[in-house]
């Protein structure tokens, strides 16, 4: 019979599974003093990793009370910060492969992303490439099968370039073959001065 663990964690923190991690989205300022992190304050907006089975453990102590536990469960703790936000970045979501971490982010409203792969093993994720895609307006990638490959759904759109649909693959980010093959793209856009007008350029 399945055993459901309520986590240790605020009402207001979002949690998520990505092979052995658990992600939490914290949604406000939050201080693990209990839980392997003593001093440490984890500010509104950031998104941290911890081994899963561990905080499980963890959770699982909490909830039954027993001091003991907590402590012990707590030295298998280690939390890894993915993103935390500051006066002009704030975080906007993520997407997964079946081996890599998209993060999403906004900078002064300019969306950006960064690669993460996971590590040897699916150990701590290494960031791969910060965003290599200047001047875009809008960013977006999702696995096509987040469980068997790398490939992702990239689409992208920029004043001068419209919103454009590819299919890329996320371990060559940031390198001249990374986009596969573009799949369809919006009529570009063009202001005359009779007021602003769609053209297909063939």
């Amino acid at each position: 019979m399945t055993e459901f663990v309520k986590l240790a964690i605020d009402e207001k923190t979002s949690p998520s599974f990505f092979g052995r991690w658990l992600l939490l989205h914290i949604k406000s300022d939050w201080e693990p003093k209990d839980s392997g992190s003593l001093g440490k304050v984890f500010k509104t907006g950031s998104l941290i990793y911890v081994d899963a089975q561990a905080f499980l453990e963890f959770s699982k102590a909490k909830a039954e009370g027993n001091e003991d536990a907590i402590k012990e469960a707590a030295t298998n703790l280690e939390y890894h910060v993915l993103f935390e936000p500051t006066e002009t970045t704030s975080y906007a979501g993520y997407s997964t492969t079946k081996n890599y971490l998209i993060l999403y982010m906004l900078d002064d409203v300019k969306e950006k992303i960064e690669v993460n792969r996971l590590g040897e093993g699916g150990g701590a994720f290494v960031l791969e490439s910060g965003d290599k895609e200047g001047g875009m307006l809008s960013l977006s990638a999702s696995g096509i099968d987040s469980r068997d490959s790398d490939l992702l759904w990239y689409t992208t759109s920029s004043y001068l370039q419209p919103s454009t649909l590819h299919i890329a693959d996320v371990t060559k980010y940031g390198e001249d073959d990374f986009i596969i093959d573009k799949l369809k793209a919006l009529p570009d856009m063009v202001r005359g001065l009779s007021g602003l007008f769609y053209h297909r350029f063939y």
